[in-house]
């Protein structure tokens, strides 16, 4: 894993580092600004509440289409889960999502609040940590989820999820979701060929397999 990669560069240093799991520190404030901020959308604390993050990766600028999910299977799946459980929906994006995120609110049957460009970072994170579940694309709302102990559900395209998924990858909190073609990974030292593929290893990803992982983190005789 990357975060593994990184740690042994200590041993240059005549260091032995020990891999611990990645934690993003929330303080009082922040949470309780959070937790007002989600009152005024209509959300409770006791709501089983689950967030979607259908962007992330702008780092890959004009490819960074490569590593999403298709916007048309997260309006599917936000409204199964909806559908099949008494839950609250949030869906995540700055400000240059915007578009993604209203066209997959506008076209869901089902309720879903709208939290687009109206944060800064640490106040996303704190929104985050209100979470039960996190479903997002690989990239980094996905980690900043992972280190506010939020569970995740994550769709991995391109990029190898051994090396850039979630740190520890324990399948009790953290649900993987990627298909195991020839092709993939494809990404590779920074570097990623054009697509011969027409992206399969993300558009091969079917709603009903994100809604068995969501359910399968549910644990719904404990929370539900």
């Amino acid at each position: 894993h990357v975060i593994e990669y990184y740690l042994d560069l200590l041993h240059f240093m005549n260091l032995n580092p020990t891999a611990i799991e990645p934690k993003v520190y929330i303080d009082a404030a922040r949470s309780a600004w959070a937790d007002d901020f989600l009152k005024f959308k209509g959300i409770n604390r006791d709501d089983y509440l689950i967030g979607v993050v259908p962007g992330g990766g702008v780092s890959w600028g004009k490819a960074v289409d490569i590593r999403r999910w298709a916007k048309e299977k997260f309006t599917q799946l936000a409204d199964k889960i909806i559908d099949n459980f008494p839950v609250k929906m949030v869906i995540f994006g700055d400000k240059f999502e915007l578009e993604l995120c209203n066209s997959i609110v506008s076209g869901m049957k089902n309720k879903a609040v709208m939290i687009v460009g109206q944060t800064d970072l640490l106040q996303f994170v704190a929104l985050l940590s209100k979470c039960n579940i996190v479903i997002a694309n690989d990239g980094g709302p996905l980690h900043l989820s992972v280190g506010a102990g939020v569970k995740t559900v994550s769709l991995f395209g391109p990029v190898d999820e051994r090396v850039y998924g979630q740190y520890p990858n324990n399948p009790d909190v953290h649900r993987i979701i990627k298909k195991d073609l020839s092709c993939r990974p494809c990404y590779d030292k920074f570097r990623m060929p054009p697509c011969q593929h027409d992206k399969r290893c993300l558009n091969d990803i079917t709603v009903d397999e994100a809604f068995d992982a969501v359910k399968n983190l549910l644990r719904i005789k404990e929370h539900i």
